[in-house]
Formats: C-alpha cells, sequence, structure tokens
C-alpha cells in the first residue's frame, strides 16, 4: 500500500518553504536598501538629495547628528522626525468630458483631459490615462496639390472631371466638407528649369498647346465650399514644365501647411493634403547646386494677393524632418498619391512623416477617387499617439483598445467612428530641466486636439528658499540655518560655523569626519580638514572643480576621445556623477559610450539599397559589423568579392521581398529599402547596357531583373512574372508529403542495407572459423608418432681416447 504523507507534515514543509523565500527575499531587499542608501548619503544638501534618486529624504531637524541624506525608514530609525519627501502629483487643470454623437461642432471634444500640471522629482516615473474618441460626421478641409510638370500631362486631362465626383465621395464622408486645389513645379532657375527668357514664358517647347509659366507653388483656390468653382478651376489648369526629373513639391506642402490663413484651414476640422505626382522630390540641400544656400525658415511666404510663394528663388527646399514637424504642428495630413515607379520611394515618408498615407495611381490617374476614400478610411481607423516632449523627457505608452486589453504600444487600429481608446502614459524627467518646468503636449496625429502638460521638475527643497540668517543655531548668527544646516558666513567653517579663519591652524586633530569608511586618507587627499568638513583644493583651472563631501569627485577625470575629453564639447560633458560620486560623461543627444564616443545615428550605415548594414551586419557606433564568416565586407557590408553575379546581390533581397514578398528580410526590414522597383512584363529593352541578374525564387521558379543607373539615381525594373520549369502533365507533380517519405524511405533503405552487409560479413567469419576448428580437430585425432633424436642433444657422459698412451701400452 502506497504511503501517505500527513498533513501535518506537508504543513510544516509548506512554512519552510514559504520560511526559506521570505529570508532570501529580505537578503536581496536589505542589499538592496543597503545600495540605495549608500547612493542617497552622498549628498550634500536637501536639493541634491531628493535629486540623486526618488527614495532619498532629508531631514531638516537642526539638531540632527547623522547623515541627513537617506531613505525615510532609516532616518526615521535614525529618530529624525521633521523629513523632506516632495511628493509627485498630476492634477487634471481642464477636464470636459468626450463629446456624445451629434454634438453641436463648438462643443465637440474628442481628447480627454486637455490641460494638467504634473510635478515630479528626477527619474521618478508617473502614471496619467488619456481618453481618445474620434467624432462621426467631423469637417474635413481637403487640399489638392498636383505636380503640373509636363509628364502629367495625361494625368491633368483625367483629372479635369475630379470636382465633381470628389464632391460626391466627400458628401457621403461628412456633410461639412471644403475644397481647395494648389500647383507646383519646381524652382525658377538653373538647373531646375531652363532660365532662357523664352523658355520661362513657355518651358513646353515639344508641344504645340499651351503652357503655363514654372511657378514654385501656387494657391490656386483657397479652401472652398463651392465643388463647382473647384471642378471648374481643375478643368481650366493647363500643364507647365522644368529640366530635372525631381519636383519641388516639398515646398508646396510646407505652404500648404504653415499659411493656414491663406489657404483656409478651420481650427475645428480634419486637414488632408492630396498630394499627386510621378516624380521624386528635392529635398534640403539640393538648392545649393542653384546658388541658394539659405535654409528653408519654414514660415509662410505666399503672398496674399497673388497667392505665390515668393521664396521659391531666395530659400532652399525643407529638409524631410523640418516638413515632417510642421505638418505635425499645423495638423495636416498628406496622402501621397503617385505612379507606380515612385511608390516605394513614397512609402519611405510614412516613417518619416506621421499620419502620412500612401496611394497608387493608375496610369491615367483615373483611381484618384478611390485612393482618397480608402486612404481617409484609413486614417481615420486608427488612432496614434505622438508628443512635443523634450530629449530630457521620455514617454511609455500602454493602449487599451477595442478588445479591452493593454499593449505596450502608441496605437489603435481597426476602429470605427465614436470608439473610445484610451492610452496610459507613463512620463519620467531624466534630469532637472533649466528654470523647473517645461510644457509639451501629446495628442493622435492628424487631430486638432490634444493633451497640454506643463511638467515641474522637482530639484529643490521647499526649505532652501526659507532660510534663517545669523541664526543662533549657526554659532550665534555666524550662519544661515537652511533645511536644518548650517551655511557659513565667510571666514567661519565647521558643522555649526564654530571656527574662524584665524583658528585654522587649531584645528582639532578628530579628522574622522572628513575620512569615507574604510580609508584613512582624508578629504581624498585632495583637501584639508577644517572643523570636521573637508575643504577641497583649487585647481587653480578654470573649469575644473573638486567637489564632494569628502573631495571625492571632480568634473576631470573623464575619459578622452578623439584627444578631448568626453569627446569634445559638441559630443559630451564631464560632470560629477551624484549617484555614485565619481566623475562621468554626460553625453549630448546623438551620442553614447562612456567617453561618448559612440554615435547613435545610423544613417551613416544605409547601403544603396536602403537597408541598414545590408541587413548583413550590425551599426554600432555609426559604423557596420559585418556577420563573421559572411563573404560580404565593405563600409555597408555590400562588398561581395566571392559573388559571382556582380552587384546584383546588393539589390536582390530588396527586390525579392517588394515583389514577391519572400526572402530573408523581415518586413520591417523591407520597408526600409528605398531603391526605386519597377514591376514590368519584360526587361529585355532595359538589358542593353545592364547585365540581367537571375536568382533562384524557390525551388522550380527564377526571378530576373534589370538595375539601370541614370545621374545617381538607382531603378531597378523586374519583370513581374517569374520564371518557373514547366511539369511534365503526363507525370504528376510530387507533393512535398509524397516528397518526405520518398527520403525517409531512401535513408531507411541505406541504413537497412548496411546492417545488412554487416550481418553477412559476420555469419561469413562465423562459418570459416568453424571450418578451420573442425578441421584441426579431425587432424588431431589421427596422430602419427615416429622416433626421433634431437640433433642438439648432448648425452651427459663422452669417451675420449689418447693415442699416444695407447701406444705405450702396447
Amino acid at each position: 500500500m502506497p504511503s501517505v504523507r500527513s498533513p501535518h507534515r506537508l504543513n510544516r514543509l509548506g512554512s519552510v518553504v514559504v520560511f526559506f523565500l521570505t529570508f532570501v527575499l529580505g537578503v536581496f531587499t536589505v542589499h538592496a536598501n543597503e545600495e540605495l542608501s549608500s547612493i542617497c548619503q552622498g549628498a550634500q544638501n536637501c536639493g541634491e538629495c531628493i535629486t540623486v534618486n526618488p527614495e532619498c529624504t532629508w531631514c531638516t531637524e537642526d539638531t540632527f547628528q547623522g547623515r541627513r541624506c537617506d531613505l525615510e525608514s532609516r532616518l526615521q530609525d535614525a529618530g529624525c522626525s521633521n523629513i523632506t519627501n516632495p511628493l509627485s502629483s498630476a492634477d487634471a487643470t481642464q477636464d470636459d468630458p468626450l463629446s456624445e454623437a451629434n454634438a453641436d461642432l463648438d462643443e465637440i471634444v474628442q481628447v480627454k483631459p486637455q490641460r494638467m500640471k504634473i510635478k515630479v522629482r528626477p527619474n521618478e516615473p508617473i502614471d496619467i490615462r488619456l481618453y481618445v474618441r474620434q467624432a462621426a460626421d467631423y469637417p474635413v478641409d481637403l487640399y489638392y496639390a498636383m505636380d503640373l510638370s509636363n509628364s502629367m500631362r495625361d494625368d491633368l486631362e483625367n483629372l479635369k472631371g475630379l470636382g465633381t465626383t470628389l464632391s460626391k465621395v466627400l458628401s457621403n464622408i461628412t456633410g461639412d466638407f471644403r475644397l481647395g486645389f494648389g500647383s507646383f513645379v519646381d524652382k525658377r532657375i538653373l538647373p531646375f528649369v531652363n532660365t532662357l527668357p523664352d523658355r520661362l514664358i513657355f518651358p513646353c517647347p515639344e508641344s504645340s498647346e499651351s503652357c503655363a509659366r514654372t511657378h514654385g507653388f501656387f494657391n490656386a483656390l483657397p479652401l472652398n465650399e463651392d465643388s463647382t468653382l473647384f471642378a471648374n478651376l481643375i478643368a481650366n489648369t493647363i500643364i507647365s514644365g522644368n529640366l530635372d526629373t525631381p519636383e519641388g513639391g516639398f515646398d508646396a506642402l510646407m505652404q500648404i501647411a504653415v499659411c493656414g490663413n491663406i489657404i483656409g484651414w478651420r481650427p475645428k476640422a480634419r486637414h488632408l493634403v492630396i498630394f499627386t505626382t510621378d516624380a521624386p522630390f528635392h529635398i534640403a540641400g539640393d538648392g545649393r547646386l542653384g546658388g541658394l544656400v539659405e535654409p528653408n525658415d519654414g514660415q509662410c511666404h505666399t503672398d496674399p494677393n497673388t497667392n505665390m510663394y515668393t521664396f521659391s528663388t531666395l530659400q532652399d527646399y525643407p529638409s524631410i524632418g523640418h516638413l515632417s514637424a510642421k505638418l505635425r504642428e499645423n495638423n495636416v495630413i498628406p496622402i501621397f498619391a503617385v505612379t507606380s515607379r515612385r511608390t516605394n520611394l513614397y512609402m519611405k515618408l510614412e516613417n518619416y512623416i506621421e499620419g502620412a498615407t500612401v496611394g497608387t495611381l493608375d496610369v491615367d490617374s483615373g483611381n484618384i477617387v478611390q485612393l482618397i476614400q480608402s486612404n481617409y478610411d484609413r486614417i481615420t481607423s486608427q488612432v496614434r499617439l505622438t508628443s512635443t516632449a523634450p530629449d530630457d523627457v521620455t514617454l511609455s505608452y500602454r493602449a487599451n483598445c477595442i478588445d479591452q486589453t493593454y499593449e505596450d504600444t502608441n496605437e489603435c487600429s481597426g476602429l470605427k467612428l465614436e470608439d473610445t481608446v484610451s492610452f496610459d502614459i507613463t512620463i519620467t524627467a531624466e534630469r532637472c530641466v533649466e528654470g523647473g518646468m517645461t510644457s509639451f503636449e501629446i495628442g493622435p496625429v492628424g487631430f486638432n486636439e490634444e493633451l497640454k502638460i506643463e511638467l515641474e521638475v522637482t530639484c529643490e527643497c521647499d526649505c532652501q528658499g526659507l532660510g534663517e540668517a545669523n541664526s543662533n543655531v549657526c554659532s550665534n548668527g555666524n550662519g544661515t540655518l537652511v533645511c536644518g544646516e548650517c551655511a557659513c558666513n565667510p571666514g567661519r567653517y565647521g558643522v555649526k560655523c564654530e571656527c574662524s579663519g584665524n583658528e585654522i591652524s587649531m584645528e582639532s586633530t578628530d579628522t574622522s569626519q572628513c575620512r569615507t569608511d574604510n580609508t584613512t586618507r582624508t578629504c581624498s587627499g585632495r583637501g584639508e580638514c577644517i572643523c570636521g568638513k573637508c575643504v577641497c583644493d583649487n585647481t587653480g583651472i578654470p573649469g575644473e572643480v573638486i567637489s564632494g563631501q569628502f573631495c571625492e569627485c571632480d568634473n576631470f577625470n573623464c575619459p578622452y576621445s578623439r584627444g578631448l575629453r568626453c569627446g569634445g564639447p559638441d559630443q559630451g560633458m564631464c560632470v560629477c556623477d551624484v549617484a555614485t560620486r565619481q566623475p562621468k560623461c554626460r553625453c549630448e543627444p546623438g551620442f553614447k559610450g562612456d567617453s561618448c564616443d559612440c554615435p547613435t545615428r545610423k544613417d551613416t550605415c544605409r547601403a544603396s539599397n536602403g537597408l541598414e548594414c545590408n541587413a548583413r551586419g550590425t551599426c554600432e557606433c555609426g559604423v557596420c559589423e559585418c556577420i563573421e564568416d559572411s563573404q560580404f565586407q565593405g563600409k555597408t557590408c555590400e562588398r561581395c568579392t566571392a559573388c559571382p553575379s556582380g552587384n546584383c546581390h546588393i539589390h536582390r533581397d530588396c527586390v525579392q521581398c517588394t515583389v514577391f514578398e519572400s526572402g530573408r528580410l523581415t518586413p520591417e526590414q523591407c520597408g526600409m529599402c528605398s531603391i526605386d522597383i519597377i514591376n514590368v512584363t519584360s526587361i529585355d529593352e532595359y538589358t542593353k547596357d545592364n547585365p540581367i541578374c537571375d536568382f533562384m525564387l524557390n525551388g522550380i521558379c527564377t526571378f530576373r531583373f534589370v538595375v539601370v543607373s541614370e545621374n545617381e539615381t538607382v531603378t531597378v525594373y523586374v519583370e513581374g512574372e517569374p520564371t518557373c520549369i514547366t511539369p511534365n502533365p503526363r507525370k504528376p507533380r510530387l507533393t512535398p508529403t509524397e516528397i518526405r517519405w520518398i527520403i525517409i524511405g531512401i535513408i531507411l533503405g541505406i541504413v537497412l542495407i548496411g546492417i545488412i552487409l554487416v550481418c553477412a560479413w559476420r555469419l561469413y567469419i562465423n562459418i570459416q572459423d568453424r571450418r578451420e576448428y573442425a578441421q584441426w580437430k579431425k587432424e588431431s585425432q589421427k596422430p602419427k608418432w615416429a622416433q626421433g633424436k634431437s640433433t642438439i642433444y648432448l648425452p651427459p657422459i663422452s669417451r675420449h681416447e689418447n693415442p699416444l698412451h695407447i701406444d705405450n701400452q702396447k
């Protein structure tokens, strides 16, 4: 019968386990508290104490004799009853409820709360909750920006009937919409346009039709309720022309975003821009080719009388980051409607411009209305939060979407209008901010509503501004009592300012208060102990300071990079770390590492195909570290001297994932591919001066493409249909399961044959041994013995005769 343990024994065993776990947890807790306590005790004043760690507190009792900065529990155990421990708080100063359906426009509220005041200590996280609900039938302002370069001539003819159709589509979305129209070409300077006088007037000499003058941006129709006027204006629009392939569309987008009054954006409306083109774009730096060295200032320079962009020939194009910031600031969402040849290029902008979407135009732009409808639905079906928080403030998000489960993301998708979602946001100030106050906004992309936050970072105690001058506690008025400590008047020293400058030579020989634990060096060997306090040495070098309660810290013994301390002021600064009380490099944004010698930027690791280190390595400190034992090497892991297909391998992965949705790249890596990939029926017309790249797609198919380089622009033409081996119809193709069983059968057959051969060999050996043994045994049973004499045997007796002796006898 099996034994059964009694309940008492099980209870005793459980108690032992609980005790053991409690003991281990207690040991770890005590160790953690000891380590944290040592960090707190290094602080020298109340302000430093509350910033070194959120758990540190300060004792303000003037009679307290111990370390004033410590954990609150330790200070209480030491007898301190007056403890300063600033608490964090988050208060909503405006918290209007979310609006219900059919609310008036002026009463619509889509974000809750609207304003908050938050007070935190450095590195102390605080949580808030933000609610978002998209209102139905919300007004829409839609501005149509069109590329009027000569290559868009056919598209313009089809778009001339857009006005009426677009009005019908928008009326299904909302009952309150307005339409606007603008056009762009490029800057009227070389090398972007032909500057000959007659070409400036008529830039389309190859065409017999009318042609408009080249312009940077023209606000042809500000946002208007009259859809008929919009339709007539597009119908009467004529094409223009320029020289180079890229267009100046970013100039137009910048003006559309920042010229709110001229464009006509309404505060209570969703702002959309339809950006139509068949060409790439100019970016910041391209203007230098035309002598434009002044950067784009992001201001409105569209003349309200002529509606023309007046700074087109005075300033450079905007950068992508600058344009993205201005679009976000003015809650403008662009929808890029581009031809298939440019889709991959513009899809990269989705990663940099918040809320941007991309749609592929048909050859004749006949699907523009469907693109607008589908991208509007895509925009309104998701809520993604963004913020303007400074670098010193970090945010983390947890979203509670329609399925009532929390995920670590700032985005909810698959939503319907009137759906309510919530976000738990954790805010952490990493360090003190200048002035103690900062403000920023958190809100959904494309909304004109947001949460405005006023953040106060507590880096000083309230008692620091309430000092008692000439306090009797400080040796009869020889100092100011601040937060329980004496700040001595000039010439006075000591904990209670009990010593004067004339008495320094007669100081007490007790220097125990000027030494750290387990050391014999006074003031770390870098100062003098005067009245029980360390007075640190003066280095004599401007900017270099020795500090700390025991002169243990400084701001000049940091590691060097490029011959400069912390890499120089552009990369980092040497400071005394308040937590470790040791010199440490505080790196500027964009750098990391002990000596701030490691750039965090990764653009230097981008291969020509847009992939980071060609997806063949990792980017460390702005330099690619290619995978070991890989045949890919070089600055961006693109060079493959052993590859037989030349440079084809550089673009193989991007082509395979983009066109055929297969290969070794992840979806995120595939999204980084920045080359122009065009799907064509045949690549034969592009192979004149370019080699054909041919790679295996799967077991029976291959895909081909050609890489064409023109004016430093790389375009890849891919045959959309792979070439596959046609199976014999008489022989049915084996299924994967059948192939698997065939392979297993072959392996088992080989093993079985080996076993049979081994057994046959052993059987042969056994039979041979048996035969030889039987033969030996048979011969041993018939002995034929014969007498013999050994030829080497000598008898024990030998006879010798002496002939002389014999003769004498005779």
